[in-house]
């Protein structure tokens, strides 16, 4: 103990300072262990998606899918678009790509702020930079007579993407064609039904942004980012598209929901779209559906009506549906893909 008790009043500067030491590193490593848990915690809590909820009440929901069917990554980033907002001189250069020279028309938007348009004989142009989106659109409230040309898909693909590339400026390597929908002039209501290629009246072809290997779509189910409709002789009849520059990946990853998970967060699932019934969902009620099967997964990336630069994965959900006093047998979903 004598020998102990000298020891320390030898090396007293010493051992102080190993104290000190010791007192640093302790401090360091709570630190460290703080804002890692700080971190984590982040990374698990990314902003919920802004997708409005169009049926109160929780449906009547059921799967039919395996798990062994579910081929979805654990994790995935945000997506970042930077959108273009043109100039009016901008704008002007776009319209000379569809064949317009003229000035352009503005009018002062309430909420969208300031609309560059132009209305010909037989087309009209409207740009808006402030939500960075563009309509070309026949001016025949019809899609008139054509020859069918007998087009293949392939063909009527090339000729949309084509047009594309060629009003937004944008390399058509990018694009990727993802769906063909064929429509004809409904005889009960206004607007379109879906039909086959035969009965067309009028191709669509929706339009997305491949160079993050995902589809991007919008608030409402199967509306892309871009689209085209053609006639049958293969004559441009409308499009509609976002004007971007580029889209990229963040860099962090933020873990997805589980098979599980989905199955455990159908409560939360909200109903987009119905097929084969020109019925609004406004007009239906929780009541009204009978039963819903869910038969397909997969996962896109959001665009919101915000116009939110970040987009987030979402599970985007089909199965059939039973409503009462309706035809649509058909439905689609979404579900936020962020645990």
């Amino acid at each position: 103990m004598k020998n102990f008790i000298e020891f320390v009043k030898k090396n007293k500067k010493v051992i102080i300072y190993i104290v000190i030491l010791l007192a640093i590193i302790i401090f360091s490593v709570y630190l460290s262990t703080t804002k890692t848990t700080k971190e984590e915690k982040i990374v698990l809590s990314p902003p919920k998606p802004d997708i409005s909820k169009r049926i109160d009440g929780n449906l009547p929901i059921s799967f039919n899918i395996s798990v062994k069917d579910f081929s979805i990554p654990e994790k995935l980033p945000f997506l970042k678009i930077l959108f273009k907002k043109p100039s009016e001189d901008e704008s002007q250069d776009l319209a000379k790509r569809v064949g317009i020279t003229t000035a352009p028309n503005i009018f002062r938007d309430a909420n969208k702020g300031i609309k560059y348009y132009w209305n010909t004989i037989d087309y009209s142009l409207i740009i808006t930079p402030q939500t960075s989106v563009v309509k070309y659109f026949s001016n025949s409230s019809k899609p008139p007579a054509t020859i069918d040309k007998n087009l293949t898909e392939k063909e009527v693909i090339e000729r949309a993407k084509n047009f594309t590339e060629n009003i937004l400026s944008i390399n058509k390597e990018i694009l990727k064609a993802y769906s063909v929908v064929y429509y004809t002039t409904s005889d009960t209501s206004e607007g379109f039904t879906k039909t086959d290629k035969g009965n067309a009246t009028l191709y669509q072809v929706n339009i997305t942004d491949n160079s993050t290997g995902y589809n991007i779509l919008t608030t409402e189910a199967d509306n892309p980012l871009m689209f085209v409709q053609l006639l049958p002789d293969g004559t441009i009849y409308s499009f509609q598209g976002v004007l971007y520059q580029n889209i990229t990946k963040g860099i962090t990853e933020y873990p997805l929901k589980t098979y599980n998970d989905i199955i455990e967060s159908k409560d939360r699932i909200n109903i987009v779209n119905i097929s084969n019934d020109y019925l609004p969902l406004v007009d239906l009620n929780i009541k009204d559906f009978n039963a819903i099967d869910i038969n397909e997964i997969s996962i896109f990336y959001l665009l919101d009506d915000r116009r939110n630069p970040e987009l987030q994965p979402i599970f985007y959900l089909k199965g059939d549906v039973s409503i009462s006093n309706s035809t649509a047998d058909k439905a689609s979903f979404y579900l936020p893909a962020f645990k």
